[in-house]
């Protein structure tokens, strides 16, 4: 997150990677109209753009006026109207609150979940996703072994990400497969239907990873269809992940078939699929398309999301249950262009745990719990190398759409025997996390080493609070967390949701303590966020 005073001028929010608009910046940003801004109180301005390509938002400040000007990034985007053709810009989403940053929040969370993000009136599963327990070992064996160790914890669906697809080109590393969405046989001899026959004997949901706008040049589909790649003629062709990673070109009707078909043929064959994770892991390097003529080369950055929305659409109208996650090397297609047709977000490619404190306080501002995918990951975390206790790991993951990314046999006995509780825990609370209304407590930018948040369902019967503490400095005293949103007209019954020892809740479970101290004095956890990477998550019951 960035908060700056707007300066006389103008303030320029922009990207031009051309797929992926939310790495370097995001399309949502409020203003904050009578001084610094603050999370509860205060005339707060936010927008939207609701556009998955390059974007452009010009703020300029001017005696004493505000002026906005938001759409699509002209650099390289000039786009010419045949007669009779219609050219429709993208919709700007646009709220005001006198409640702080935290009101804008809750506006466009209500918007997304009705309008916003794909098929957000139902909860999620709790799941389990193979990429960092087994990265690209995928065989029928462990995807077996990896679904039962999920089932028995409560989990509800496995994913099998990146690694199973190839056969003159076997999918080992990233420099060789995309485009070639066959099984390989070498590692998945029974195939599709094996891993999901595995998956209803464990009493599972079955979902897969696919990457279906990409190519390699050491592929099948490269070798017979070089055409298809956005390229420069008289160019060296510029490869990205891998060394061989290229962009398929959109712009072009038989691609946009072949994308389309990619989906297509994995669910008709195997329609019991219920969940796919559609990756994006380069941008636009090479500007150039053999499709369009020279005249139209200017309009690459625009036509290709226009073929991407249509093929997304074709999926939609066709399979309108299967919950598909937007993945861009994590969370760079975190925007409401695409979201229309997406469940959920890949939040980050980096799951620590303290990490994900920052980056989903900062994805909340304008995109809601459901939509988050916030996976338990293993400790030391693979990105960062810390050790993070599997409580915190968790509370920090209930916060979002729960899910795990780890290989489970590679859990302590007490490590699985806390996660069935705490998936259990989660279980009876992800009503009111994914559905429920969010108010931000203390914030880990600006108080540092503790950090808190907070869902309320609408009538402020049932409420979820989350609490970390970050890092530990000599006489760094924890705040008092008061409760904004509970009703302080009402006494609300604690419930310690994730205990270390189910047999030792902390202090304050099953107390009972009225709305007014609760909002306005604040609930006292300083004994229990003592000490470095410990975290307290409670449910509150009106009574």
């Amino acid at each position: 997150m960035n908060e700056t005073p707007l300066p006389n001028g103008q303030t320029v929010i922009a990207d031009k990677a051309g797929l992926r608009n939310a790495f370097g910046a995001n399309p949502g940003f409020m203003i904050s109209i009578d001084g610094k801004p603050s999370e509860n109180e205060g005339v707060v301005f936010g927008g939207n753009l609701l556009w998955s390509g390059n974007y452009k938002t010009e703020i300029t400040v001017s005696n004493n006026a505000i002026s906005i000007c938001s759409g699509i990034n002209e650099k390289m985007s000039s786009y010419y109207l045949t007669p009779q053709e219609t050219f429709k810009t993208p919709e700007f989403a646009m709220t005001y609150s006198t409640e702080g940053k935290g009101g804008i929040s809750r506006s466009f969370h209500r918007w997304a979940r009705k309008y916003g993000v794909y098929g957000a009136d139902e909860v999620r599963d709790i799941l389990l996703n193979s990429w960092e327990g087994v990265y690209f070992n995928v065989n029928q064996e462990v995807m077996d072994q990896m679904m039962g160790d999920i089932a028995a914890l409560g989990g509800e669906l496995f994913v099998m990400d990146d690694g199973w697809f190839g056969d003159k080109y076997p999918r080992n590393n990233a420099s060789s497969s995309l485009g070639d969405w066959m099984v390989c046989k070498e590692k998945l001899p029974l195939g599709i239907k094996g891993l999901i026959d595995a998956a209803k004997k464990h009493g599972i949901k079955f979902g897969i990873w696919i990457e279906p706008e990409m190519a390699n040049t050491k592929s099948e589909l490269y070798e017979k269809h070089p055409e298809w790649v956005l390229q420069q003629k008289n160019r060296e062709l510029i490869q990205g992940r891998g060394g061989t990673q290229v962009v398929l070109d959109l712009t072009n009707p038989d691609v946009q078939d072949f994308v389309f078909g990619v989906t297509d043929n994995l669910l008709s064959e195997n329609p019991e699929i219920a969940y796919i994770k559609w990756d994006c892991n380069v941008d636009i390097m090479n500007y150039g398309s053999l499709y369009l003529p020279a005249n139209r080369q200017s309009e690459i950055y625009i036509r290709y999301h226009m073929g991407l929305k249509n093929v997304l659409e074709r999926i939609r109208q066709k399979y309108p249950d299967v919950v598909i996650q937007a993945c861009a090397s994590g969370g760079g297609r975190v925007n409401y262009g695409l979201l229309p047709y997406f469940n959920e977000f890949w939040t980050s490619d980096n799951t620590d745990a303290i990490q994900r404190i920052f980056i989903q306080w900062g994805d909340s501002h304008f995109y809601p719990a459901i939509a988050m995918a916030s996976h338990v990951s293993a400790s030391p975390n693979h990105q960062t190398g810390r050790t993070v206790p599997i409580k915190f790991r968790f509370d920090v993951a209930m916060t979002g759409r729960l899910g795990m990314e780890l290989q489970p046999k590679n859990m302590t006995p007490e490590e699985l025997e806390f996660s069935k509780r705490a998936i259990l825990a989660y279980k009876n609370i992800r009503e009111i996390v994914q559905h429920g209304n969010l108010y931000r407590l203390i914030s880990p930018y600006e108080q540092g080493s503790t950090s808190s948040l907070m869902y309320v369902n609408e009538d402020k019967t049932q409420a979820t609070v989350f609490a970390y503490r970050i890092n530990y400095l000599h006489n760094d005293l924890v705040p008092m967390i008061k409760l904004t949103g509970i009703d302080e007209n009402r006494n609300y019954r604690i419930k310690d949701l994730t205990p270390l020892d189910e047999q030792k809740p902390c202090f304050l479970n099953d107390k009972v303590v009225s709305g007014k101290i609760l909002k306005y004095v604040g609930l006292d956890v300083s004994g229990i966020l003592n000490r470095p990477m410990t975290s307290i998550a409670l449910e509150l019951t009106a009574e």
